[in-house]
């Protein structure tokens, strides 16, 4: 799991699918949790957050957003048609005062939330436009509580918002300095029935964490707290208290294990392969779009181009000035295959993120894909 500026030590067991029993954080371990909305961290890591304070440790939450974008499920709640800017920023108040309740059943202080305020449903733009000012607020944050382990969303969840927050947590931990550099471990939530079929909540590499009778007490009255959410989600939401809590050290490597649907990464001396196998569904469907997200602190771009697949290539394009910046091969049909990008289009970078994002649907026909450039030479 690497070591970080203050690692606790870990009681691990393994299981007979691949996946290690995990007891949880260390006696007085410093653990920040970073969840994209309100029920977040909840969902994912009440247990663990109740067993680290009971250890003595430090339990931190930050949100990144409030979750304010959520008109559909307003309109339940509040049993009204027009939902407008003034509307969205109430809601938002409102999920802020239900996490904060919700942190309070698990024995959280208020003092140990923070909210980023960052824009809801509209995270990955943060990612394709470079933004620095939200990566520049996790490493404040990283660099003012110390935390020696970090929680963070999984790459590979198809929820926008959760992926794109993975992304940014990992552009902020390379940032602080090496001494003071937490572990990182990711959990997922949002999850195609066909990762669900490939083991990818307990296969080899996952922590499960399985919280005590007393912790999943408290984690279902704190998942009660909320109450928006549980207009439209509640036998879903609730079921989360009684599951293990599954995360990962470092994400699993993709190829032949359904979680991303880039299959495999070739590295060439002037291109990158990239192997795709394609699933449309209802949340997710549509003409494919393939992101590249590049580059290092005050350097930044993203690249797309559409995936048609008929006409054997296709513009890269830069995202924020529409300018074509080179062309990529592309030989398949609608259920994949080989896209071929010439690495003069990348900048030379270190590590890039790759993306692929359908026309119509809520969620991602997969989330982000951390690929590390080795042949790059530093200047």
């Amino acid at each position: 799991m690497g070591a970080g500026g203050g690692a606790g030590v870990l009681t691990l067991r393994r299981d007979r699918g691949g996946a290690v029993t995990w007891d949880g954080p260390g006696s007085g371990e410093s653990v920040l949790l970073l969840a994209p909305h309100p029920d977040d961290e909840t969902l994912s890591a009440g247990g663990l957050l109740q067993r680290t304070l009971a250890r003595g440790g430090r339990a931190m939450v930050a949100f990144a957003t409030d979750g304010e974008n959520n008109p559909w499920t307003q309109r339940l709640v509040e049993r009204r048609w027009r939902v407008g800017p003034d509307d969205c920023a109430r809601f938002g108040r409102r999920r802020r005062e239900e996490a904060l309740a919700a942190l309070s059943e698990l024995g959280v202080p208020a003092a140990d939330a923070v909210f980023l305020g960052l824009p809801d449903q509209a995270m990955t733009g943060l990612v394709l436009c470079g933004n620095e000012m939200a990566v520049d607020r996790i490493v404040s944050l990283l660099a003012g509580r110390r935390p020696t382990l970090l929680i963070a969303p999984s790459l590979f969840d198809l929820h926008p918002d959760h992926s794109a927050l993975a992304v940014l947590a990992r552009l902020a931990v390379v940032r602080v300095d090496p001494g003071l550099r937490p572990r990182l471990l990711s959990y997922l939530i949002h999850r195609s029935p066909r990762m669900a079929r490939a083991g990818s909540a307990d296969g080899p590499g996952a922590l499960r964490f399985d919280p005590s009778e007393k912790e999943k007490d408290r984690k279902r009255r704190a998942i009660r707290c909320h109450a928006t959410q549980l207009t439209v989600h509640k036998r879903k939401f609730l079921s989360f208290a009684d599951r293990s809590e599954i995360f990962f050290p470092g994400e699993p490597v993709p190829a032949g294990d359904g979680l991303h649907p880039v299959r495999r990464v070739l590295l060439g001396t002037e291109s990158l392969k990239l192997e795709v196998e394609l699933h449309p569904r209802l949340g997710a469907f549509g003409r494919p779009t393939l992101h590249l997200a590049t580059g290092a602190p005050g350097e930044r771009r993203s690249l797309l181009f559409d995936l048609r697949w008929k006409r054997g290539r296709a513009d890269v394009k830069d995202f924020l000035t529409d300018e074509t910046t080179g062309g990529a091969a592309l030989r398949g049909d609608r259920r994949g295959g080989i896209v071929e990008v010439p690495l003069q289009a990348l900048s030379g970078t270190r590590r890039f993120y790759v993306k692929l994002e359908r026309r119509f649907g809520f969620f991602d026909e997969g989330g982000w894909l951390e690929v590390e450039n080795a042949r790059r030479e530093d200047a």
